[in-house]
């Protein structure tokens, strides 16, 4: 008995130190209220609607990749597991690009200076596009698209915009490959 009542609150309090940590984690709320994304259609997700902006200064959509197998790749330049994974993605990119795959690199969670951002791009030769961080609306973005939960995370939509396969974690060349053969 005294066993058992000594796991439960081991079980209790590592829940809670998950908890904290998740939330003392979260982006401050923006104080800018979010922009309005363009009304959904049934074909079309608002989250491919919404304007993001690249290192670049940019604008573009996710929906801007209709027509195309996309990679939606969410990472941080803090993470090592999507530090690993950045040689494979430029070289599925390289592999792919021309038969319609695309992918887009999302800061998510990373406050690093964009001057730093634009010489890491350069140094790893990203030859894909990188969207900015912007807490308010990259959060509403990835809550929109199901949430992320840890880094790296990657979402492959298919040609019509719908998600069709969702990856946690370091993302090798040959899953990818596996995912788009058959798609492209």
């Amino acid at each position: 008995m005294r066993r058992t009542l000594l796991f439960t609150l081991f079980v209790l309090a590592c829940i809670g130190i998950a908890l904290v940590t998740l939330l003392k984690e979260a982006p401050p709320p923006s104080t800018a209220s979010p922009e309005p994304a363009a009304s959904a259609t049934p074909s079309q997700p608002a989250w491919l609607q919404h304007p993001l902006t690249t290192l670049g200064e940019e604008t573009l959509t996710l929906g801007d990749f209709k027509g195309k197998l996309l990679l939606v790749n969410f990472w941080a330049s803090w993470c090592p597991p999507c530090l690993a994974e950045i040689p494979e993605l430029v070289q599925a990119q390289n592999d792919f690009g021309d038969k319609g795959f695309q992918v887009v690199g999302i800061l998510f969670q990373d406050r690093a200076d964009t001057a730093s951002l634009k010489a890491f791009v350069q140094r790893k030769r990203i030859n894909y596009p990188v969207i900015k961080d912007d807490p308010g609306k990259i959060q509403q973005l990835s809550q929109e698209m199901g949430g992320v939960f840890a880094l790296p995370m990657s979402l492959l939509i298919d040609r019509d915009g719908k998600i069709v396969k969702t990856h946690t974690g370091q993302l090798h060349y040959r899953d990818l490959e596996n995912w788009l053969k058959p798609r492209l």
